[in-house]
């Protein structure tokens, strides 16, 4: 378990934080990351199926690959909690290969996200099983997509993907180049 916040971190030659081969349940909050080499943050092989991890309040900007990346990961909850990822070199949030051990999929929440003007895609998800929402978000200006979803099922009959505002919020997903928010 850990947590890491309010963390200022500015050119790093790799990932401004970099987990790997980790478990347990971690929060990242409040942290402002930019211009790092590669990934702002980067969290690969988590290994533990009954993982929390948060993301809160962080501000990932003008990194060379990805705002927040994970790769290799199981977990039971992922929440992105009013986090910005602007103008990275390929995507704002990526998400790549879930382990889904268990057979028992993650929830993943996007809430209050912001993610704009980023050489590919917004917010890009590639494998994994389970709920999936995008609510009060703020998805423009991304170069391929918004939001790319791939390799994504929905095992569990009350499983969904939501796309949607609550709470008197507003999603505005517009002005990317292709696919969700093209146009």
């Amino acid at each position: 378990n850990g947590v890491i916040e309010d963390v200022a971190i500015n050119d790093a030659i790799l990932h401004g934080i970099a987990l790997n081969n980790f478990t347990g349940d971690w929060q990242f909050n409040r942290n402002d990351i930019v211009r790092s080499g590669f990934d702002g943050m980067q969290l690969q092989n988590n290994t533990a199926p009954t993982s929390v991890l948060s993301f809160e309040d962080n501000n990932v900007r003008l990194n060379g690959r990805d705002g927040i990346g994970l790769t290799n990961y199981d977990a039971a909850e992922i929440t992105f909690d009013n986090n910005i990822t602007d103008a990275n070199g390929r995507d704002g949030v990526r998400l790549v290969n879930f382990l889904n051990s268990t057979g028992n999929g993650t929830d993943i929440q996007f809430l209050s996200h912001t993610s704009r003007n980023n050489i590919e895609n917004g917010l890009h998800v590639n494998g994994g099983d389970g709920n999936r929402e995008f609510l009060n978000s703020l998805i423009t200006g991304n170069v391929a997509n918004g939001i790319r979803i791939q390799n994504w099922t929905n095992t569990n009959p009350t499983d969904r993907t939501l796309i949607s505002s609550f709470n008197g919020g507003n999603s505005t997903i517009s002005g990317n180049g292709t696919g969700a928010g093209a146009g």
